[in-house]
């Protein structure tokens, strides 16, 4: 109810006044500047995300919906790419640098390599899902320098090595 009455003054009055922003502009503005530029409230949201994408990463269910909508917000806030998309970025290598390190040592090379597909499908999901598209680059970049890129050598060491064996096994 109260959003249609908001509704009908951006397109009447708002409209024949064009000095005035919208009040959807408006709204977004006093939401910045009481709620959002408070560094604490700031943090807390990000971390809250964070954490989220962390529990849905170490395989639990979340809200995708409510994690799409608080994304959504910052991005309609501008404040995306410089409060959220760095320390995503970050978090994202700390745990796949990890991840690849433990993994690379516990298992046989096709059995990472099939690991690795996943998780880059998984991070796929997410961009398609909730992330923003701009983050896309920089997010499978990520994902492909830590599990693939930073054990290149040991892949092809190891998996030579798998081959040969498997192949001398076999004569």
């Amino acid at each position: 109810m109260i959003r249609s009455i908001f509704l009908f003054l951006d397109r009447t009055y708002v409209l024949q006044n064009s000095m005035l922003p919208s009040i959807w502009d408006m709204g977004l503005e006093l939401f910045r500047a009481h709620i959002i530029s408070d560094q604490k409230v700031q943090n807390k949201t990000i971390d809250g995300i964070l954490l989220l994408i962390e529990r849905e990463r170490n395989g639990e269910a979340i809200d995708r919906s409510l994690l799409r909508s608080l994304l959504s917000m910052l991005s309609d806030l501008q404040i995306y790419q410089d409060s959220f998309e760095q320390r995503f970025l970050e978090e994202t290598n700390r745990l796949y640098a990890a991840e690849g390190q433990k993994l690379m040592q516990e298992r046989e090379v096709p059995e990472y390599l099939h690991h690795v597909n996943k998780r880059l499908e998984e991070e796929a999901d997410r961009l398609i899902t909730y992330l923003d598209q701009t983050t896309q680059k920089s997010l499978i970049a990520t994902v492909e320098k830590q599990l693939l890129g930073e054990h290149l050598t040991a892949i092809l060491q190891k998996g030579n090595w798998q081959f040969t064996n498997k192949r001398l096994l076999l004569k």
